[in-house]
């Protein structure tokens, strides 16, 4: 037994020597490697100080998408799949670490889509380092919706209503144990990008969100190795999914093999800017409350704003998720679908 946990602390001694030489001798693993050394974190196998070390090497060294790939690949091993025969179907990870300012849209945006014939698998987690801020599960739990189903209840739940929120640490018992260490580096670290990019469902299907640009490339090439059929990665509000309201928002399409660089105008769409998403801020109930009056189509100039919001956000998870052809035919589509208030009933329907 103690030759073999020598043998693994070998092992990885290996993997840090090839991402932490130095500036200029630093490399990133292989597609291969980097599933390993991520397998043998989530496994507990690397002790505490090599994992440090490595993830920190990572950072400083900066992500690359191979590795990336490989490090998503290894925590997708271990995750509990969520099965579904649904069309139309897409995962959606927004920032594990939450929000600190901005409206979070993309609760209501989930719902309206899942309400205009999406189907959506959000993941997430709750409060985890280092923000330690809401996201959007915990919205949608402000707005009286389950967010904590067991891997028995997820599938029946998304093929009955359109849509569900994914707690990974139910799914992958094993991602639980790295959030020790994010909270004594206190930086982010490659989990951050790596979580974004599950596919709960096996879909192939991927959305997630960036807070800078450089990080567009990396993560669209990241689900280039991955092989997904279509992807997008979007550089939204606070590295969520969030496009806002009121500034075009940068965005990577993929498709197959083909990958293509967009900018979603709100303006050039005929969204009025009349929301100021930092004036509404992160606070879960207020963002609920914001996404009730919205549903309800209240007239206010502030509800107006938020309904338009919604819709922009749920227009592009219809045109990733294949419902819509593009992103103008999926607001006319959000838009109306907001009209009938199949969206509201859908919403009352679901309180528990």
């Amino acid at each position: 037994m103690m030759a073999a946990m020598d043998e693994r602390i070998e092992k990885f001694k290996e993997f840090i020597g090839i991402v932490g030489r130095g500036e200029k001798r630093a490399k990133a693993l292989s597609f291969d490697a980097a599933r390993e050394a991520m397998g043998m974190i989530l496994d507990g196998v690397a002790d505490p100080e090599q994992r440090g070390a490595f993830l920190l090497a990572c950072r400083i060294r900066g992500e690359d998408p191979v590795e990336m790939a490989g490090f998503v690949a290894a925590m997708q091993d271990r995750f509990t799949p969520l099965r579904s025969e649904a069309s139309n179907l897409i995962s959606i990870g927004h920032p594990y670490d939450g929000r600190e300012d901005t409206f979070i849209m993309g609760a209501g945006a989930t719902l309206l889509a899942a309400a205009a014939g999406a189907k959506v698998v959000l993941h997430s987690a709750g409060r985890v380092p280092s923000k330690h801020a809401p996201g959007v599960a915990d919205v949608l739990q402000a707005l009286g919706l389950p967010v904590h189903l067991g891997t028995s209840d997820a599938g029946g739940f998304l093929t009955a209503h359109g849509f569900v929120h994914v707690d990974t640490r139910q799914f992958m018992p094993s991602w639980n144990g790295q959030l020790e260490i994010r909270e004594k580096i206190g930086l982010r670290l490659p989990f951050s990008s790596a979580e974004k990019l599950l596919d709960p469902c096996g879909c192939r299907n991927v959305m997630a969100g960036i807070a800078h640009g450089p990080y567009l490339a990396k993560m669209s090439g990241a689900l280039q190795q991955l092989k997904v059929k279509r992807g997008l990665i979007v550089q939204g509000l606070e590295g969520s999914c969030d496009l806002s309201p009121q500034h075009a928002t940068r965005a990577a399409e993929i498709n197959g093999e083909a990958l293509t660089e967009v900018t979603i105008d709100p303006k050039s769409l005929g969204i009025e800017p009349m929301l100021e998403v930092r004036a509404v801020g992160a606070d879960p109930q207020v963002c609920a409350a914001l996404t009730r009056d919205a549903f309800e189509l209240k007239a206010d100039e502030r509800s107006r704003g938020a309904a338009e919001a919604i819709a922009l956000n749920a227009a592009v998870i219809l045109w990733s998720s294949g419902v819509s052809a593009d992103v103008t035919s999926g607001l006319e589509k959000a838009r109306a679908t907001l009209k009938s208030g199949a969206a509201a009933e859908m919403l009352a329907a679901l309180k528990h």
